[in-house]
């Protein structure tokens, strides 16, 4: 239940009347309000509306309702539903009463944000909030510690300033579009060394999205961010790290130009090197899946990319290296959306699938499991 804090003024505005639960809201004890004038007290200098309100109330004989700014003694401003309401005193003369209640809108507001400090402070991922400058306005403890910093040394400080040793022209790239277009990039990757780790790379996948105002308009981005150095490196340890230690004659790589008619070129090539691995039961899904990654690279990337294929004792992985930052979004797509169906149909025909950040962009991967023992001789 709210308190209802009660107070009375004489015909000039100066307090008469001042109850208990008038200190509890506004903070002036008794003694201190007696005497003084209501719009001296409690009226902050850019708003006395309501003092205006309740001198018209004694002046007209009326009561008067609203919402209303008023100013506590500690200096701080609240926001009260008031009630102002012509009396008269026992010699007939004008007076007023004002009854006030904290409103419920900044009570229930402030509940938001004491939630909102508890996620932002438990939460096990790291969180950020960057204002429209793309400065840090506000980062959690997880994410402070990723980066080696204390929070207060992230605040009003740039990416590039805070992680210099991260891929951060890719980044503030990614963010700007994010701010420009509100379209958010999930699973961005990032890579680097930072102060926490300041010998070793580390990998994080961060999602952002964009915050903006009642109107539409771009306030700052706030993004999630995940350390999977861990998952990647069991990547890198399996997949390409094999194919080294297996020797020469395991992997394959192209570079094509960033041309439609190159995809059609990429599964010709991949095709012919099944054939000279022996591996023809994966050459439908293995030139399926090739061919809808380089229309991913086409569509989204700016440059010439790169086809691998690296083959193992029990593997067989393709990879896309180009020079966009965004990974692709796998799916379920309408009959006619023949990109988005491909990339949800790769999902569906590989074991294992990732993306990890490369210098210039990323690579996606895409691995299968060899149908049984490997026949190929190496060549």
């Amino acid at each position: 239940m709210r308190e209802v804090a009660a107070f009375g003024t004489d015909r000039t505005g100066r307090i008469v009347e001042w109850g208990p639960a008038a200190t509890l809201l506004l903070g002036h004890e008794e003694q201190e309000a007696l005497g003084h004038g209501a719009a001296e007290l409690l009226a902050p200098t850019e708003g006395r509306a309501w003092a205006g309100a309740l001198r018209q109330a004694v002046s007209e004989d009326r009561a008067v309702t609203g919402v209303f700014t008023v100013r506590h003694r500690d200096g701080r401003l609240l926001e009260v539903e008031a009630w102002l309401v012509a009396t008269r005193d026992p010699e007939g003369r004008a007076e007023a009463r004002a009854l006030l209640a904290e409103s419920q809108e900044p009570r229930q507001a402030r509940g938001t944000f004491t939630v909102l400090d508890t996620f932002f402070g438990q939460a096990p991922i790291g969180l950020a909030i960057l204002d429209a400058e793309l400065r840090f306005r506000r980062a959690n403890p997880v994410l402070a510690a990723m980066n080696g910093l204390p929070e207060h040394r992230h605040l009003d400080r740039g990416v590039a300033e805070v992680v210099p040793g991260l891929n951060v022209e890719q980044m503030d790239r990614a963010l700007r579009r994010v701010l420009e277009t509100g379209e958010p990039p999930l699973d961005f990757r990032s890579i680097g060394r930072t102060g926490r780790n300041p010998d070793h790379d580390r990998v994080w996948s961060e999602s952002c999205f964009r915050l903006e105002d009642a109107r539409g308009r771009p306030l700052g981005v706030a993004a999630v961010v995940i350390d999977i150095t861990a998952h990647e490196q069991d990547y890198l340890g399996s997949a390409a790290g094999r194919a080294r230690v297996l020797g020469p004659g395991r992997a394959v790589t192209w570079t094509w130009p960033h041309d439609p008619a190159a995809i059609g070129d990429v599964r010709t090539a991949v095709a012919r090197q099944l054939a000279a691995w022996n591996l023809p039961d994966l050459e439908d899904t293995t030139t399926l899946i090739a061919g809808e990654l380089a229309t991913n690279a086409v569509r989204h990337a700016e440059g010439p990319f790169q086809v691998r294929l690296v083959r193992t004792d029990d593997a067989l992985t393709c990879e896309i290296t180009e020079d966009s930052s965004t990974s692709p979004r796998l799916r379920h797509a309408e009959d006619d959306d023949e990109g988005d169906r491909g990339l949800f149909l790769t999902a569906q025909l590989t074991t294992r699938r990732g993306v990890r950040p490369t210098a210039r962009g990323k690579t996606i991967w895409a691995e299968q499991a060899l149908p049984g023992p490997d026949p190929a001789t190496d060549r």
